[in-house]
């Protein structure tokens, strides 16, 4: 929203219309600042529930990547998740540590992270902690909006997505 629209709780100062008149089209200034403060609410959501299954943030997304694919190294994780190398390197430590993932072998140079069965049930426990946190959102949005939404949101993460040759 617009900064001078935005108040601290991220709900827009923007007067309502009235009877038929159509609201003024929103910005992407708009769009950028309520995702974020979106992003900020589920995140803190989505820490509350990975608490009760005793993984971090951090955890839970990297096992995510690596269940998709076992290819993974602490590189190719640290991209997925915009972080240093050492730092994708130290979570699969304490992911290996925890049980939750292991290091294959040397291939190329490089280490690859697989999930372990321990994995897998914990980031399968997770996700039905967080199929109540889902059942919010659908018992708010019906499914016409909740499809645009969708098809909104990944036309905009589309359009801000480095090209190719720059990741």
């Amino acid at each position: 929203m617009r900064p001078e629209l935005m108040t601290t709780s991220g709900v827009s100062d923007r007067p309502e219309p009235r009877g038929s008149q159509e609201p003024p089209p929103a910005t992407a200034a708009e769009l950028v600042a309520t995702i974020r403060h979106l992003h900020r609410r589920l995140r803190r959501r989505l820490i509350e529930a990975l608490d009760l299954v005793d993984l971090t943030y951090a955890q839970f997304e990297a096992l995510e990547i690596v269940e998709d694919d076992d290819g993974h190294h602490a590189g190719s994780l640290a991209g997925h998740l915009g972080v240093s190398r050492q730092a994708a390197r130290t979570l699969a430590t304490r992911l290996e540590a925890a049980g939750l993932s292991a290091f294959g072998s040397w291939d190329g140079g490089v280490l690859p992270i697989m999930i372990t069965p321990l994995g897998r049930e914990r980031l399968a426990q997770a996700r039905d902690h967080l199929h109540g946190f889902h059942q919010l959102v659908e018992d708010h949005l019906d499914p016409r909006t909740l499809t645009a939404l969708v098809r909104a949101l990944n036309a905009a993460e589309a359009a801000i997505r480095p090209p190719p040759w720059f990741r």
